[in-house]
């Protein structure tokens, strides 16, 4: 019996297991998204702010997050560029934040966190904002320095770049005829972006001629532009004149002429030519004054070098000041010697020989005015001379005499141009040296004194007795220097040495104001004798 019950005990256990054991069914798992929120921005200034945001579900996995943003709507990876942030991976949902820069000062911008994972992207909501609007530069316009009839020079400052910017994008001047604030938007020079503040120059041209201009300093940054005050100038009204011609050039002079295109509003009160062997002479160089008025003008270019360039601009002054012509280069005829040469002051003609690497006149000048010998030659601005026997036929023949100081035209300065014609000049005693020795004279001869040397005196005077008194000793005349006996004159105004010396002076002087050094040739020596007088 005892046995039976235990079997019925396990078979009421194992039947109550079965009536409390149910029926179920499974459910299929929710995929998880990324989620990702964009909670503010702060710390907003002129070039940065900062963008705050919460990762709120990392769904598979974050491999990349952080901020994009832009000036347009709805930025994203694509088209924002560089303008991104890349904080790393995310192994949990947190709150993360950005350093927006560098922005624009007083720009809109838009902002979106993202979450990215392989090739899917989530992007908060677009948020919006705007970084503070950064100063307008500070320019002061300064003084107007130069203006001409066409251009100007105008100074400025800038005193500061605008407090939020690092850098000047643009600067200037700006000006106008029409009204007394020029912008931008009228004539400028762009002198480009700069970094400092200080000082800079514009300098314009293409100006209307005797017109009143207004000008203003500007300066542009991000947020704009600034002025300077305006400051007025006007164009100076010159004449206008033209170089007409260049003709009849010579080896030692030029014909220029002048026209008058427009008198500039005053009358003309001088007009003539400017020259210099540099371009673009003005009236501190060599000029001629042709009188005043509007009528086309001719000059008389003189005491030009042979084989020379030179440049001639024509000029008219008037009240307001002076206007040039067009630089006109031209190049004297070169003379070439042997052949005979003209004085263009007076028309005389002069044989010329070259000796050695030397070009001497084989002819005794003879120019100025004949002035009795008992009356002293002076500096009168008139060149004066002394004819032998005070005949003005003896200067035509043998040339003029001459006192040293008028010979020099009062000066003491060695191989100065003194009477002579434009392009030569008064022989110093190393040049009587140098053509002593190329006719054989040796260099310790040539720097001694009195007679000096064998024959080259000969060589150095007209052959035969014609001129010369008999025996005319060595006398050969090889150099073709052709040496006349025109004698002296003395300082009680008398003459004498015809047909037996001939005296040249040297522009060297051998004691300071007292003695100059000259040379003398004789009827009765073939040598040369170097000797100071008074």
């Amino acid at each position: 019996m005892r046995k039976l019950s235990h079997i019925i005990f396990i078979v009421l256990v194992f039947t109550l297991i079965l009536s409390l054991t149910g029926t179920f069914s499974c459910k299929k798992e929710t995929e998880r998204i990324m989620k990702v929120l964009i909670d503010s921005i702060g710390g907003i200034f002129f070039t940065s702010a900062n963008a705050y945001g919460s990762i709120i579900d990392i769904g598979q996995g974050v491999e990349q997050h952080g901020h994009c943003w832009s000036s347009s709507t709805s930025p994203t990876l694509e088209n924002c560029g560089e303008n991104r942030t890349q904080l790393g991976k995310a192994d949990r949902p947190r709150q993360f934040s950005s350093h927006l820069s560098p922005l624009s000062p007083n720009i809109e911008y838009h902002v979106r966190a993202y979450v990215k994972n392989g090739e899917a992207i989530v992007y908060s909501k677009d948020m919006i904002f705007g970084t503070m609007a950064a100063a307008l530069p500070g320019v002061i316009t300064g003084a107007v320095i130069e203006f001409l009839m066409r251009s100007a020079v105008v100074e400025a400052e800038i005193v500061n770049i605008g407090e939020g910017t690092e850098v000047i994008i643009e600067h200037g001047h700006c000006w106008s005829s029409e009204t007394s604030t020029p912008t931008i938007e009228n004539d400028k020079t762009t002198l480009g972006e700069r970094s400092s503040t200080g000082m800079f120059t514009s300098e314009f041209g293409d100006l209307t001629r005797g017109t009143l201009y207004y000008v203003r300093a500007y300066a542009t940054n991000i947020s704009g532009t600034a002025y300077g005050e305006t400051v007025t100038f006007t164009t100076t009204n010159f004449p206008s004149v033209a170089t007409a011609y260049v003709t009849e050039i010579t080896t030692n002079s030029a014909i220029i002429g002048g026209t008058i295109l427009d008198e500039g509003g005053k009358p003309i009160l001088a007009k003539g030519i400017c020259w210099s062997p540099n371009p673009d002479p003005d009236l501190t160089d060599n000029h001629t004054d042709e009188g005043s008025g509007p009528n086309a003008f001719e000059s008389i270019i003189p005491e030009l070098l042979p084989g020379t360039q030179y440049h001639a601009r024509a000029y008219a002054t008037n009240i307001n000041g002076t206007g040039y012509g067009d630089n006109f280069p031209f190049t004297t005829e070169s003379f070439v010697c042997g052949t005979r040469f003209t004085d263009e002051r007076d028309g005389k003609s002069y044989l010329t020989v070259q000796i050695g690497d030397q070009c001497w006149m084989a002819q005794n000048l003879n120019h100025g005015m004949s002035i009795n010998s008992s009356t002293s030659q002076t500096d009168n601005q008139i060149i004066e001379k002394y004819c032998y026997d005070n005949d003005k036929g003896n200067c035509d023949l043998y040339g003029g005499i001459y006192q040293w100081d008028e010979l020099m035209q009062y000066t003491t300065m060695e191989s100065t141009k003194g009477v002579c014609p434009d392009g030569w000049h008064v022989p110093s005693d190393y040049e009587w040296k140098v053509l002593e020795m190329s006719q054989g004279m040796s260099q310790e001869s040539a720097d001694s004194a009195g007679w000096r040397g064998t024959d080259e005196g000969g060589k150095l005077k007209a052959t035969g007795t014609s001129f010369w008194n008999s025996p005319n000793e060595g006398a050969t005349n090889t150099s073709i220097f052709t040496a006349l006996p025109s004698g002296m004159s003395w300082e009680d105004g008398s003459f004498s040495g015809m047909g037996e010396s001939a005296v040249f002076w040297t522009s060297t002087l051998f004691v300071v104001d007292t003695h100059v050094l000259y040379r003398y040739l004789h009827y009765n020596s073939s040598k040369i004798s170097r000797l100071d007088g008074s």
